[in-house]
């Protein structure tokens, strides 16, 4: 059955659905996947539960990988390769970040269906008045990107994470290179674009350390934006859409490339 209701005082208006489940499966640390009915008639989903909660409805195809299984295989690669980590579980999401020697690896998961696994380079800063931030690297860097079908698997996370590791360490590289690149030349250009891609808070002010003092990199430039974009209380995927259109304005002046 299902009920709709209408509030009168102009709030979104709310849709009561009631399904029957078929069968419930249960899976590891509390979760359980119950296949659902509507009025006795097969339906292409199935609810995702944990502990008695409803974590989400997702397709029968999704394929559940909890986050403490993927907390356990990146910890233990963190171990034995040497990293630090770092960890953030909004909501039913888990965003687990390793890093050593300023470069890194940012792994994400969730059980709710809302992000994939994926695994993005990183870039690892300290700012004198903020403290530590992070540069994720979207769409200059390779990364690890699985949706959870059928053949999802965790089992060879050390050898993609590893090299993914690697680029960012290439990539690290080349952003140190470009301290000896003026922002000169390229500030009408920059000017031009960040209105565009960007809302004011992020870019006002961006260039007063050239014109105060006279010199300013394109690292410099770069790593102010990141600390910028990091700094904002704003969940890690409107981070990650900034972060992308920095690095893709990074690359369109020609001074970084794909690695």
């Amino acid at each position: 059955m299902f009920m709709l209701e209408v509030d009168r005082a102009n709030r979104p208006e709310k849709l009561l659905v009631e399904f029957e489940v078929e069968r419930t499966v249960d899976r590891p640390y509390g979760y359980q996947e119950k296949i659902l009915l509507f009025r006795g008639n097969n339906t292409r989903y199935k609810a995702i539960v944990k502990d008695g909660c409803l974590v989400a409805i997702v397709s029968r195809r999704y394929k559940l990988i909890p986050n403490e299984d993927v907390k356990t295989a990146v910890m233990e690669i963190a171990r034995k390769r040497g990293f630090r980590v770092s960890i953030a579980e909004p909501d039913w999401r888990l965003y687990m970040f390793i890093e050593k020697n300023s470069t890194g690896v940012m792994v994400s998961n969730s059980v709710d269906g809302t992000i994939s696994l994926k695994a993005h380079a990183i870039l690892c800063r300290k700012a004198r008045h903020f403290g530590r931030y992070y540069s994720i690297l979207v769409s200059v860097v390779r990364s690890l990107y699985r949706r959870h079908t059928k053949h999802l698997t965790i089992e060879d996370l050390d050898e993609a994470i590893m090299e993914i590791y690697d680029a960012s360490r290439r990539f690290n590289k080349a952003i140190n290179d470009l301290f000896m690149v003026s922002v000169e030349p390229y500030i009408s250009a920059l000017k031009e674009a960040l209105p565009e891609l960007f809302p004011k808070v992020y870019y006002q002010g961006i260039f007063s350390r050239y014109y105060y003092y006279g010199g300013m990199s394109l690292k410099d430039f770069y790593e102010e934006m990141s600390m910028r974009i990091w700094s904002r209380r704003t969940d890690i995927r409107t981070k990650m859409v900034l972060y992308k259109k920095l690095n893709n304005l990074m690359s369109s002046l020609g001074v970084i490339e794909f690695l």
